[in-house]
C-alpha cells in the first residue's frame, strides 16, 4: 500500500460516479489503507465506530468485517503496490486513485447487477490473478449493505 500524493493524475470522487454508500466505503477503506501502509493493522474500534455513524448500529460490525475481508482478499491477489489517496491530505481526499477506482468500481458494479463489468474490473485490479475470493467478499459486503438499505427504506 502506498499513499499516492499525486492528485493531478486522478479523478475527483464526484467524477467517479459512485453512489453515497460506495463513497462512504471508500473513506472508511482509506483509514485501513493508511494503517496497512504503516505496517499496522487497522483499529477495529475506529472502523466499527465509523460504520455505526455512517450505516447505523444494527449492521455496523457486519459491514466493517465484510469491508476488511474485501480489502484483505484484494491485497492477497495483487502483486504490485496498491496506491491510494489519503483522507488526511486536503489536496488528495476528494480525489480517487486508479487502484481505488478499480476496487470500488468492482463493488459498485456488483451492487448494481453489472456482473461482467465487475469481473473485468476485478481482473484488472487483481492483475489477472484469481478474483474469486474478492468477488465472494464483495458479494458478502453488498448483502450487508442491502440489509441497511432495506431498513432505511421502511
Amino acid at each position: 500500500m502506498s499513499n499516492q500524493h499525486n492528485p493531478s493524475k486522478s479523478l475527483t470522487i464526484i467524477e467517479s460516479g459512485f453512489d453515497k454508500t460506495t463513497i462512504k466505503l471508500l473513506h472508511l477503506s482509506r483509514f485501513c489503507f493508511s494503517a496497512y501502509a504503516e505496517g499496522k493493522n487497522p483499529d477495529c474500534e475506529k472502523i466499527v465506530s465509523f460504520c455505526k455513524r455512517e450505516f447505523g448500529s444494527p449492521f455496523s460490525i457486519e459491514i466493517a468485517i465484510a469491508l476488511v475481508e474485501v480489502l484483505n482478499s484484494m491485497r492477497l491477489s495483487r502483486k504490485s503496490t496498491f496506491h491510494f489517496n489519503s483522507s488526511a491530505c486536503k489536496k488528495c481526499r476528494n480525489r480517487i486513485s486508479e487502484c481505488e477506482r478499480l476496487l470500488f468500481q468492482t463493488v459498485y458494479s456488483m451492487k448494481h447487477k453489472q456482473g461482467s463489468k465487475a469481473y473485468v474490473t476485478a481482473l484488472i485490479l487483481c492483475e489477472g490473478n484469481d478474483i474469486s475470493p474478492l468477488i465472494k467478499a464483495v458479494d458478502k459486503l453488498n448483502k450487508c449493505l442491502l440489509k441497511v438499505e432495506r431498513i432505511a427504506n421502511i
